[in-house]
């Protein structure tokens, strides 16, 4: 059974309708019609469920059990403070004299509460955050699809009239999902602001490639502040022969505490580098607390990406000096960690005039200027006199045409 097909199943239905009498008894301090409140819950499982399968997105139970019964509440709350705002209250029968507003939301831990009753569903609710997330997917793809044509003079005729509980048993199924979840939708998308982003670049050869050689493991801090600001993967610039590796990548990125999984395809090529996009174009930010990151590849097979090293070591070197005068160092390299083969190395992509990473004997990590290359050996340029030949002593290279970009778009949280 499917994750949809187990949402609109009738002991899920039952749970969500448990769930919400309970909510809205220990809330609202009223008692709702069981018809009434059957038919708020089927009218918001069906609009939920046409999202999904429109939208094409992944979730968990839980996550459509807990946006249910938040628009559960959303909408039996509306319905109680319009009419508590026209003084209509005095004119409703007596099992609705006490329902009141609250502005705390503990839905989600009533709805806890009901599970560990009844053990019908026993994973954690999600926290707010991520379910504000999946809710803004829902939002903004059902607005570029258009998926809901919107009446102005409908919506203001709805969001202007007084709806006593007794009456809601008369609202068809489109007036209740229209002002459960279109009203809103309407209200913080049409009329939101455009999203002004910024961009920030990490790229893989800031990494401290000296104890972290391997290219396809990323270890960093992020100086963004994660209380105030969005952030999401925007695009990757990964050197031509990825490609040649796999069709696709799976980027999992994780705070310690959290993970995220996001997949990749080529868009096109920009000559040495190709720029790679995400498979799905809605947002999707990432909720992380803690600002050190670990960002790690897989293939299309689900295998760690093969991006190579840069434990390049240098074992043997000696000065040079061609006809024209010119300075400089031949240093052999050393491939015995690959099998006496270059494809750990990507040496071949180094060109002339390139200016690839040195750490030196003393520690120092320097730019260097190739002037020839031939694979095993390479010609580094010293007319400046900067380098000695014992700098090469244990040293190591960086091949800075090996490496990839990762680019995060970041905006403003609304106030």
């Amino acid at each position: 059974m499917g994750i949809l097909d187990e949402y609109k199943s009738p002991k899920n239905r039952d749970i969500l309708i448990n769930a919400s009498l309970k909510m809205i008894k220990d809330k609202y301090n009223v008692s709702i019609n069981d018809k009434t409140l059957d038919k708020i819950v089927n009218n918001i499982i069906s609009v939920i469920s046409n999202d999904a399968i429109l939208l094409n997105i992944s979730v968990k139970l839980i996550e459509l059990n807990n946006l249910t019964l938040a628009k559960v509440k959303e909408f039996v709350g509306k319905q109680i403070k319009m009419d508590k705002e026209k003084s209509e209250l005095n004119d409703i029968k007596d099992e609705q004299n006490s329902i009141v507003e609250h502005s705390i939301d503990t839905s989600h831990v009533i709805y806890n509460q009901y599970i560990s009753q009844n053990d019908t569903i026993e994973q954690k609710i999600s926290e707010d955050d991520e379910l504000l997330n999946k809710l803004q997917e829902l939002e903004e793809k059902r607005r570029v699809t258009n998926s809901l044509l919107l009446d102005q003079n409908k919506i203001d005729s709805i969001a202007n009239s007084s709806i006593a509980t007794e009456e809601i048993t008369e609202i068809d199924d489109n007036k209740i999902a229209l002002s459960s979840i279109t009203e809103h939708i309407y209200k913080s998308v049409a009329a939101k602001k455009p999203i002004v982003k910024k961009t920030f670049i990490i790229n893989s050869h800031s990494r401290d490639w000296i104890n972290q050689p391997v290219r396809n493991i990323l270890q960093f801090n992020i100086s963004i502040d994660l209380q105030q600001n969005f952030i999401e993967p925007y695009k990757i610039i990964f050197p031509s022969y990825v490609k040649d590796l796999t069709p696709l990548i799976h980027m999992i990125i994780t705070d310690g505490s959290k993970v995220y999984k996001y997949i990749f395809i080529l868009h096109k090529n920009n000559g040495d580098w190709d720029e790679w996009v995400l498979i799905n174009n809605h947002h999707q930010n990432v909720f992380f607390i803690n600002n050190d990151w670990k960002i790690t590849f897989l293939d299309f097979l689900n295998k760690d990406l093969k991006l190579g090293n840069d434990d390049i070591k240098i074992c043997e070197v000696s000065s040079y000096t061609d006809d024209d005068d010119n300075k400089g160092f031949l240093a052999r390299i050393s491939f015995e960690k690959s099998n006496f083969t270059n494809s750990e190395y990507n040496l071949e992509r180094i060109r002339k005039y390139d200016n690839i990473l040195l750490k030196t004997y003393s520690n120092t990590i320097v730019n260097i200027t190739v002037i020839a290359n031939n694979i095993d050996t390479i010609l580094f340029s010293n007319n400046d006199g900067m380098f000695r030949q014992e700098d090469f002593i244990n040293s190591k290279l960086l091949n800075t045409r090996a490496q990839y970009f990762l680019i995060f778009s970041y905006y403003s949280k609304e106030p």
